[in-house]
C-alpha cells in the first residue's frame, strides 16, 4: 500500500512537536552514545548490524541554511560494509502529522544533493497506531518521489532482561522496557542501569520510572531504594527529587489546582529538588497551575 499525499490539502506551516522526554530522551540516547543509532537502523529494516561501523554524529543543520522547521531531530553517518559512506537521518514521532512528509523530503533530498551518498530515514515512533500510520511507502501527489521510512516502533524493540544484555545496550533496554512494560523487565533493566559508572544510569532510569504505567512505576521505585544500592550522587539527587516531586503533587491537589498531562510530565521527569521546591512555594500561593511554572518559561 502507498499512501499518496497532496501538497495542495496541506499547508508547510512550522511543524513541532511538544517539547517532553518523549521525544527528547531518544536523542539524548543518541548524543551520548551515537552506535545507539546503528541499533535503532538494524531494527527498523530487521537487518544485521554486522559489518557496519564508524558511527558519527553529524550537524542536523546539514551545513546549509534551514528554516528550523527542516531541521532533523537527528543525523548521524556511518560505514556500511562494502566501505561506502551513509547517513542515517533519525527522527522521533509521537503523534500522525501529514505536513511532516515535506521536511523529511527536504532532510533527505538536502543531505543526497550535498553528500551525493545514500541516505536513510529512521522513524521511531513509541505508539503502535503512529508507527503504522509512517510504516508504508509515501507516494508525493503529481510527483515521481517515492519516500519509504522505515519504522521503529514498539513492536519493534526488544525485551531485554539479561545483565549482559542490558549493559550493552541501556538505552534499548530502557525504550524495550517502557514499550513492552512488566515490573520483572523494569527491575532488571533498573537494577543494570545503577550499576553504570557514568551518569546514563540516573537519567535512563529517570526516563523509565517515568514512563511507566502508574501500577509498576511507584513499585519499581520502592524496590530499587530499599534493595539496590546507590551507587552514584546522580540516584542520590534523583530520588531526593521524587520526594519533593510527592510534596508538590499533594500541595497543589489540596488545593484544588490541577495538573494538565504536560505539566504532570515535568514535575515526575524534574531531577531537580530545588527546582521543585521552587515549584512547590510559588504552589502555596497561586491561582492557576500554569501560574506555578510562569516564571521557567522562558528558562
Amino acid at each position: 500500500m502507498v499512501t499518496t499525499v497532496s501538497k495542495v490539502m496541506v499547508t508547510q506551516r512550522r511543524m513541532t512537536l511538544p517539547p517532553g522526554l518523549p521525544h527528547e530522551m531518544p536523542l539524548e540516547m543518541i548524543q551520548r552514545r551515537p552506535g545507539f543509532a546503528l541499533e535503532l537502523l538494524a531494527l527498523a529494516t530487521d537487518g544485521d548490524p554486522t559489518g557496519y561501523g564508524d558511527v558519527r554524529l553529524e550537524s542536523v543543520d546539514m551545513n546549509v541554511r534551514l528554516p528550523v522547521e527542516y531541521r532533523a531531530d537527528s543525523v548521524v553517518s556511518l560505514t556500511a560494509p562494502d566501505g561506502e559512506r551513509v547517513f542515517v537521518i533519525i527522527e522521533i514521532q509521537n503523534r500522525h502529522i501529514k505536513e511532516k512528509i515535506w521536511a523529511w523530503l527536504s532532510y533527505v533530498g538536502c543531505l543526497m544533493g550535498t553528500r551525493k551518498c545514500p541516505v536513510m530515514l529512521v522513524v521511531v515512533c513509541p505508539d503502535k497506531s503512529v508507527a503504522a500510520h509512517y510504516d508504508q511507502p509515501i507516494q508525493i501527489e503529481h510527483s515521481c518521489v517515492v519516500l519509504r521510512p522505515t519504522v521503529v516502533g514498539p513492536d519493534k524493540l526488544p525485551v531485554l532482561s539479561e545483565p549482559e544484555d542490558i549493559a550493552a545496550s541501556p538505552e534499548l533496554a530502557t525504550l524495550g522496557a517502557i514499550a513492552h512494560p512488566t515490573l520483572d523487565t523494569a527491575v532488571a533493566v533498573a537494577t543494570r542501569l545503577v550499576a553504570l559508572r557514568d551518569d546514563r544510569g540516573a537519567h535512563y532510569y529517570s526516563y523509565l520510572k517515568t514512563h511507566l504505567p502508574d501500577s509498576i512505576g511507584p513499585v519499581l521505585e520502592e524496590i530499587v531504594v530499599t534493595t539496590v544500592p546507590l551507587v552514584s550522587d546522580s540516584f542520590t539527587r534523583i530520588f531526593e527529587a521524587r520526594g519533593e516531586a510527592r510534596m508538590l503533587h499533594t500541595m497543589l491537589e489540596a488545593r484544588g489546582l490541577r495538573l494538565d498531562d504536560e505539566q504532570r510530565r515535568v514535575v515526575d521527569a524534574c531531577e531537580d529538588a530545588e527546582q521543585l521546591l521552587r515549584w512547590g512555594a510559588r504552589a502555596a500561593t497561586a491561582g492557576t497551575a500554569a501560574e506555578v511554572f510562569s516564571e521557567d518559561a522562558g528558562s
